[in-house]
Parts: C-alpha cells; sequence; structure tokens
C-alpha cells in the first residue's frame, strides 16, 4: 500500500479540468519547505515533479490554475453550433462532425470528438 497522495483524483479528472495544485497542497508545500525538507523530499513526499515543487515556493500567494487564452481554432467558428446541435444529434460526434463537413470545416474527426465529449461532461455535470 502507498504512503503517497494522488495527484490528481481520478473522478474529478474525469469530468474536466482540474487543478492539480489546489490551496491545500500548495499550504503543504510551503509548510513543508519552512520545515526545512527539500524540494526533492517535498517532491518525492507528495508526488510532484521538482519544477512544480519550485514553482509553489516561488509564489507569494496561491492561485488557482488558470489555462491561458486560447487563440482561434479550427472550430472557433463552429463552436455555437455545435453546442446547439450537439444535445439535438445526441452528442454524436460523427453526426457532428458530418454536418461541419458541410460547413467547410477542415479540421479532424477526433478535434470534434474531444470537443463533443467536453460539452457532454458539461451537460452532465450540470443536471447532477
Amino acid at each position: 500500500m502507498s504512503t503517497r497522495t494522488a495527484t490528481i483524483d481520478p473522478e474529478r479528472q474525469m469530468l474536466g479540468e482540474v487543478e492539480v495544485i489546489g490551496r491545500v497542497r500548495w499550504e503543504e508545500i510551503r509548510r513543508r519547505a519552512g520545515e526545512g525538507a527539500s524540494i526533492r523530499a517535498i517532491a518525492c513526499a507528495l508526488d510532484l515533479d521538482r519544477k512544480t515543487v519550485r514553482r509553489c515556493l516561488r509564489q507569494t500567494e496561491w492561485k488557482p490554475y488558470q489555462r491561458a487564452p486560447r487563440g482561434d481554432t479550427l472550430l472557433a467558428t463552429h463552436a455555437e453550433y455545435l453546442r446547439r446541435r450537439a444535445a439535438e444529434v445526441g452528442h454524436s460526434a460523427q453526426v457532428l462532425f458530418q454536418e461541419l463537413r458541410g460547413r467547410q470545416y477542415d479540421g479532424s474527426y477526433e478535434t470534434v470528438k474531444r470537443f463533443g465529449m467536453a460539452i457532454r461532461s458539461r451537460c452532465a455535470a450540470t443536471v447532477h
């Protein structure tokens, strides 16, 4: 049986993005460093990369992770259509992909599938 702390709860991970270092873990890293633990020891004990520990120790206050804003993607012009149409077609990525092909979409099926999965998980999260 491992005594290591899991980095990300698998159940929360399936629902979408989660923060790798929450406030509690950030405070734990800072507490251990204040007690004299090395970066390597902290990283090993909390199952983190040493660079992550260093970054946390450089921060003066905890800030939740925020993804950098993305530029336009191939789906950007179709995003609103996909959000509206996904529920109507039962979140079928194949149907959405075929419809987008008729709307001059040049991207891959996998991109549409990932976008559809994100829409579906958000819908499921709001229902529960």
